[in-house]
């Protein structure tokens, strides 16, 4: 996986994308990788700096990829199903989709007031020490903590994914909550 160096980013540009698309046309620049089978949906979760993404295939022609990201990704997708601009203005901002038929995808933000000082700190406060899958990536900042994490726990039924988004110059952290259901 690459480092990179930090760079100074506004909560203000953080943006929440859900897209089809036969493939993530976009080069970022993955820092963590994870890919999961999880009953024959293969799950491709990335740390891109400050954001993330995670493609979801379920064997169709078109992948399901959710962004969350401070860049401008107009040029990404084939099919937007949403974007929300400005994510910080839309306090618990919820998204719902039924797709491939067999599927429910929901959607969750959170804003928390915080400015972490260091990992121990953030473990203690905001990690689930039993998720089945973790990926971290910490960045220095004169600002303070700055760190994107994604804790994956699957059963049998629903898959969950939690991020969380520093911006220490902002004092604040975007949680997010992604949930995968099986229908029927």
């Amino acid at each position: 996986m690459n480092k990179v160096r930090y760079k100074k980013l506004s909560v203000l540009g953080l943006e929440y994308k859900l897209f089809l698309s036969p493939a993530l046309n976009c080069k970022f620049n993955v820092l963590k990788n994870r890919v999961i089978n999880w009953q024959g949906i293969i799950l491709d979760f990335s740390i891109i700096g400050l954001s993330h993404f995670v493609k979801i295939d379920t064997g169709a022609k078109n992948k399901l990829i959710e962004l969350l990201a401070c860049v401008d990704s107009k040029d990404i997708a084939d099919e937007v199903l949403v974007q929300q601009k400005n994510l910080i203005a839309c306090c618990n901002y919820r998204y719902n989709k039924r797709f491939n038929s067999f599927y429910k995808y929901s959607f969750i933000t959170e804003t928390i007031d915080d400015c972490l000082r260091n990992a121990g700190e953030f473990g203690d406060k905001y990690t689930d020490k039993g998720c089945g899958f973790y990926l971290e990536y910490v960045f220095p900042s004169p600002d303070g903590f700055a760190v994107t994490s994604i804790e994956i726990t699957g059963k049998e039924d629903k898959f969950c994914w939690i991020t969380y988004h520093s911006y220490p110059a902002d004092k604040k952290i975007i949680k997010t909550r992604s949930i995968i259901e099986k229908e029927g």
